[in-house]
């Protein structure tokens, strides 16, 4: 939807796309001469676009407590109030066909068939970007959709200048607008988009609407409690290695973020590199365990994105072993991970299809056993390790469905927990298989602050009363005597994680993997029975570069 021509008294003053130097200011003078667009204002020493976000009345009176339904209705709704257009508006030969097209929000040519326009639009498309806010983190993306480069000054990593075009694909480029001022070029035309909310009334308005679009289910907690939607000034404003880091989770050592060209949103963690030199080997192993995860989104664990150091380097120092003198210089080792919606102890069980609970407790033991299969150990699994991951294909809101799309997974944990010496030499692996199966209780039971089994008497009890709480729970009847032995007092009694994925407590999850195998199968028969369909390159001045035409063989 087009930014409001004129600001309604509910709408939000939220930037300003000014022209920065001599060319665009000639620009925007000629655009004003000739079609005088309301929102663009000159003052001063200054000429460009007033940006406001346009507010319904639906939209700004979203309600937390809404159901899940009307906040999906809502948001979708919501969604296409925040995109502006860019680019120089429908060609002369486009125009004279008057095919109804609209000019972009933010118009970077006058119209008509004038040399100025012939110039301009050698760098400028009729619909070259639009500007929108990520869907998940609320962070404001620049996307462009044609090949005519843009230049983001300092967007990139090491500040670098950051050019957008389409990628081999043919997909659009996009990056986060992280900056209070940010300087984009087309061609020789330099524009600053400044973010100016400028009171604290219409900067808490703004804060109070995205928290209502975006609907994060990052743990419950809104999204202002996690992203900037607004660059703060700095020294508040901070970018590491390809992250721009944004708030602290509370009672976690886990910093969100989000990708400065994605705006994905990541969860970063720091490791204090003298506090890891006496463990350091058993730091790299599990770092590079994860990272090797990165891709294997079914692998059960955590996989790692990146990992850098203070020096902004990658591999990080810590990786060197034989480069001492450097370790010690470098203080900190970084590493970012997908941004977790939940943990096995504050996700809402009660919301989830019971066939998934066993789904995410298979998903997590794969994990162990992969852990496991590379001579490694946990050592320190808790519900709070087992984390529920988006599926990035659904909505991310907490309705069952969404809930029953996600994944779980292991998250390694890099600092070496410090045992009590034994007599007897333990197989360290079976802590692990007891450690994951009490995690597992966590879902359908809630055992006491003081839970701790210290005699046999008190393990005795334990499985009792999850007995008892089995029984009330049909779909996990099937499930308990593999957690009974998981939960066996003697450690050798209990089933390596290999040796408990081959249970037939797992036929559900097993089944349904096969009727979903079964429905790819018949989707891509029936797609070759019907021909499939052609890829055709359409041209047109809309932001759609590409559409699937059904073709008819016979005439072809």
């Amino acid at each position: 939807m087009a930014a409001a021509t004129n600001s309604a008294p509910r709408d939000i003053p939220f930037a300003t796309f000014s022209a920065a130097n001599d060319a665009a200011v000639l620009l925007f003078e000629l655009i004003q001469a000739k079609t005088s667009p309301p929102t663009l204002i000159s003052s001063g020493n200054t000429i460009g676009y007033h940006i406001s976000l346009p507010l319904s009345s639906d939209s700004s009176s979203s309600d937390g407590d809404s159901s899940d339904s009307a906040s999906d209705s809502q948001a979708s709704h919501s969604s296409k109030l925040v995109e502006w257009k860019i680019g120089a508006g429908a060609s002369p030969t486009l125009a004279d066909k008057e095919l109804g097209l609209t000019n972009p929000d933010i118009l970077l040519c006058a119209p008509g068939d004038t040399p100025a326009s012939h110039r301009i639009r050698n760098y400028i498309k009729d619909f070259h970007a639009y500007i929108t806010f990520h869907p998940t983190s609320g962070v404001l993306m620049l996307r462009t959709f044609c090949d005519r480069p843009i230049i983001y000054e300092q967007g990139d990593m090491h500040d670098n200048d950051l050019t957008l075009r389409l990628d081999e694909w043919g997909k659009g480029m996009t990056c986060v607008l992280r900056r209070e001022h940010n300087y984009i070029r087309f061609g020789p035309y330099r524009f600053l988009f400044k973010f100016v909310t400028q009171t604290r009334q219409n900067f808490d308005r703004f804060t109070a609407y995205m928290n209502g679009v975006i609907k994060s289910d990052f743990h419950g907690l809104n999204p202002s409690r996690l992203f900037n939607f607004i660059p703060m000034p700095s020294p508040y404003h901070e970018t590491s290695w390809n992250v721009w880091l944004h708030h602290k989770i509370p009672t976690t050592n886990v910093t969100t973020g989000v990708h400065i060209r994605t705006g994905q949103p990541v969860a970063v963690k720091k490791l204090w590199n003298r506090e890891t030199s006496k463990t350091r080997q058993y730091v790299v192993e599990r770092l590079k365990m994860a990272r090797q995860s990165r891709d294997a989104q079914d692998s059960g664990i955590l996989g790692i994105i990146d990992i850098w150091c203070s020096h902004q380097t990658s591999p990080p120092c810590l990786f060197d072993a034989s480069n001492g003198d450097m370790l010690d210089e470098c203080r900190y080792t970084f590493y970012s991970m997908p941004l977790a919606g939940y943990n096995f102890l504050d996700l809402p069980w009660t919301k989830l299809e019971h066939d998934m609970h066993l789904t995410y407790f298979h998903q997590t033991l794969l994990g162990l056993s992969a852990l496991h299969e590379q001579g490694l150990i946990h050592g320190n699994i808790r519900p709070t390790s087992l984390l529920i991951l988006a599926n990035t294909a659904h909505t991310s809101y907490t309705t069952t469905k969404a809930l029953s799309t996600k994944r779980a997974a292991l998250s390694l944990s890099m600092s070496q927990v410090e045992r009590k010496p034994s007599t007897t030499k333990l197989d360290k692996t079976k802590l692990d298989i007891w450690a994951l199966a009490t995690s597992w209780i966590y879902t359908f039971m809630r055992p006491p602050d003081n839970f701790k089994i210290v005699t046999e008497r008190d393990h005795i009890q334990m499985q009792r009363q999850v007995q008892y709480r089995i029984e009330r729970l049909s779909f996990l009847r099937r499930f308990a005597p593999l957690l009974k032995q998981m939960l066996a007092w003697e450690p050798e009694r209990r089933p390596s994680a290999a040796e408990a994925l081959t249970s037939t407590a797992w036929q559900p999850v097993w089944d349904e993997k096969q009727r979903r195998e079964d429905k790819k199968k018949q989707k891509r028969k029936a797609k070759m029975q019907s021909g499939g369909a052609k890829r055709v390159r359409v041209l047109s001045p809309g932001i759609e570069d590409y559409k699937i035409i059904d073709s008819d063989l016979k005439k072809d």
